[in-house]
């Protein structure tokens, strides 16, 4: 039904907006105390790394591969469940077939924004968490070091050797991928038919767990797809 619809796409940005709001600020919070303790603490067992090498560490133990997880843990179990959970209640409100009544796509004005809004997002947010987590590292390295005219070129030449444009745009890419994955699942299972007792919290918390095995399962299918075509 969606690839069939794609051409006939109505965009409501009212609902895409509504959506992006919800799936994104509630996590920032969460997002920032996290990657500043695991930051903090990967730099705490590096620090005596020669300075030369403490950037290409970092970098490779934190920058391709803890946010993406992290951010999409998080949306797994924000985002999923409760999209699969409002599409519950919209099934027994009816207001899937009230939206119908008004000739107005439930695919369009349900499924598509929250779609869209969990791939926008996801990449936003890894994004925020690696700026939290280098911008961390590179206090670390002024406190533990000194010299930041210095050493601080210093560690972020090395971060870069590691962490290039090329591997930010695929760890970018990868968390799109993963958002739409994670929004697809939560959509998946909430358009499926339940009862009113199907619609408690473990339901909700398994919802969240498959759409977050599920996604990290494509990132390692699409790291490991990319390592064989190198």
């Amino acid at each position: 039904k969606l690839l069939g619809r794609l051409p006939r796409l109505q965009f409501y940005p009212d609902a895409f907006l509504e959506q992006l709001y919800r799936s994104g600020p509630s996590l920032l919070l969460a997002v920032l105390i996290i990657h500043l303790i695991i930051s903090a603490l990967i730099m705490h067992l590096l620090l005596p790394v020669p300075i030369e090498s403490l950037g290409a560490a970092f970098a490779l133990i934190f920058g391709q591969q803890i946010p993406l997880l992290i951010c999409s843990g998080l949306a797994a179990i924000q985002s999923a469940g409760g999209t699969a959970q409002e599409l519950f209640i919209y099934q027994q409100e009816q207001q899937l077939e009230f939206l119908q009544s008004l000739r107005i796509s439930s695919l369009d004005y349900v499924i598509i924004p929250r779609l869209l809004s969990s791939i926008i997002m996801l990449p936003l947010l890894v994004v925020f968490a690696l700026a939290i987590g280098f911008g961390t590292a590179t206090l670390m390295v002024i406190h533990h070091y000194g010299y930041i005219t210095l050493n601080v070129p210093l560690f972020w030449n090395g971060a870069r050797s590691i962490l290039s444009l090329h591997n930010l745009l695929w760890v970018l890419l990868k968390s799109s991928i993963l958002g739409g994955t994670i929004a697809f699942v939560g959509c998946t299972w909430g358009l499926t038919p339940v009862k009113i007792s199907d619609l408690a919290s473990p339901l909700r918390y398994r919802i969240s767990t498959y759409a977050a095995i599920s996604a990290w399962g494509i990132a390692l299918f699409l790291d490991l797809a990319l390592s064989t075509t190198r």
